[in-house]
């Protein structure tokens, strides 16, 4: 099966009443499980997976000269690397995140050893040894970004096919618990649990060779 969202709402449904057609367990409502229940099947995935990322991705900008503050794309939700070069004829630096604890002067005056980022709101501020100066693509970050929800039937999410299914049994589970099926809601938890402790051994050990790394086509959010 290819767990797409009508598979996805079939499957619950035949959870909830042993009839994948049965529609008591209406669409909108359906949906809106299934995605709460990606999005924390996501979550975990996230705390665990590792050198092999999940919903990855890379975007570059400019440096601007004596710009420090860059906007970072809109669907990030982890930060996993910086790295920055300083003039266009050098090779890109990995940036580290300032310790602002050791920070005792103006962000227009810190000039560090070596590059260095700091996070405020939507912004990333970097921070070089010398004066920034305009460097086509000189600032990159690889960064994992937020889910899209599933909306069309043929929408699938982005988790290995074995474990699609979770996001079903999470949606027959919400709908048992608020229709007080309690039997069927506890044979429901056990399974989640299951499938929950096999989804992060498998994602924390996706990747058992560190120096392979794969990284997704280098695509330009700014």
């Amino acid at each position: 099966m290819s767990f797409q969202l009508s598979d996805l709402r079939s499957d619950a449904r035949y959870f909830v009443f042993g009839d994948s057609t049965k529609t008591a367990y209406g669409d909108t409502d359906l949906d809106r499980n299934i995605n709460r229940w990606y999005e924390s099947i996501l979550s975990e995935i996230f705390a665990v997976n590792g050198e092999w990322q999940v919903n990855g991705d890379i975007a570059t900008c400019d440096l601007v000269a004596d710009q420090n503050e860059y906007p970072l794309p809109t669907d990030i939700l982890k930060l996993n690397k910086v790295y920055i070069k300083p003039t266009s004829t050098d090779d890109y630096l990995e940036a580290t995140q300032r310790d602002l604890s050791e920070v005792h002067e103006d962000n227009s005056t810190y000039n560090p050893t070596t590059p260095e980022f700091d996070l405020l709101d939507n912004s990333i501020f970097v921070f070089l040894s010398d004066s920034i100066v305009d460097v086509t693509d000189g600032l990159k970050i690889v960064y994992q970004k937020d889910l899209t929800e599933l909306s069309e039937t043929t929408d699938a999410p982005n988790i290995s096919e074995p474990f699609k299914r979770l996001l079903s049994m999470g949606a027959a589970f919400d709908y048992c618990l608020a229709n007080e099926l309690n039997n069927k809601a506890k044979s429901l938890k056990v399974m989640i649990d299951e499938a929950k402790a096999s989804l992060v051994d498998s994602y924390a050990n996706r990747s058992t060779v560190k120096p392979t790394i794969l990284e997704p086509e280098k695509q330009n959010y700014y």
